[in-house]
């Protein structure tokens, strides 16, 4: 059956992070089974059509919560909704508009393929759920042993941009931030960018929108293959300690 993922045909113009040690032919098939389509540098990763259909109903939920937010502020604070009406954040009936529950849907869907994305390689981790919003007591999405704490971006096809918060990157301040690219038509395929440092981050230009984002080019993420290594590390050393904690128990 021939292979068909949307996104393989894309190829960034510049690699700003140069490719560490290539996979092993043992790690492409581990991956290959696993779900990963792993082209030259690039890496993608197959979802079930059940996770875009978990994806969509946490984007509704997503855009109910919201919406409730959006009238509430109607009716307690008319001037600042009435800017959420200008940016467009929302309508004047306090529903969200079109482009913004496409953003709710892209929130649940690259939460959910990054938590499968490290069930399927067996990789211990916490995944700080949306659903409860955590967000006073753990400033991260996932948080993994040996590696750190990250903060997962979501790229629309043809994007050129990943835009990072100005705001809510200072708050969090997680270790990482990992850039997943998706087509809303076709969200079965998931092409994982690559992952940066929360230093290297700051160093990009600040772009005014109605907020202040870190303007970084998609190419400047491009270290997927080098993530994936630095996960299958992480879960060796997880193995490793594993192991010592079995031997010293009675």
């Amino acid at each position: 059956m021939p292979f068909h993922n949307p996104l393989a045909k894309l190829r960034p113009v510049r690699r700003f992070v140069e490719c560490v040690e290539p996979l092993s032919k043992a790690e492409r098939e581990e991956l290959r089974s696993h779900g990963f389509q792993v082209l030259q540098n690039d890496v993608f990763y197959e979802l079930e059509p059940e996770a875009v259909t978990i994806a969509r109903n946490y984007g509704n939920f997503y855009v109910a919560r919201y919406e409730q937010y959006c009238k509430r502020l109607k009716i307690q604070d008319p001037q600042r909704f009435q800017r959420y009406v200008r940016i467009k954040r929302c309508n004047p009936d306090g529903s969200l508009t079109e482009e913004r529950k496409t953003h709710q849907f892209r929130m649940g869907l690259t939460q959910i393929a990054f938590h499968l994305l490290l069930q399927q390689l067996h990789i211990p981790s916490v995944h700080n759920d949306p659903t409860v919003d955590w967000r006073d007591f753990f400033k991260y999405d996932f948080y993994v042993p040996f590696f750190g704490s990250i903060d997962i971006k979501s790229v629309l096809l043809r994007q050129q941009f990943v835009n990072v918060n100005v705001r809510d990157l200072k708050v969090e301040n997680p270790d990482y931030v990992i850039a997943l690219m998706l087509d809303v038509e076709n969200p079965t395929w998931i092409k994982v960018l690559g992952c940066m440092p929360t230093s290297t981050v700051r160093q990009f230009p600040v772009e005014e929108c109605y907020r202040r984002y870190y303007c970084i080019p998609v190419e400047a993420f491009d270290n997927a293959i080098g993530l994936l290594k630095a996960l299958l590390e992480v879960r060796n050393k997880i193995s490793e300690l594993e192991n010592k904690v079995r031997i010293a128990l009675p």
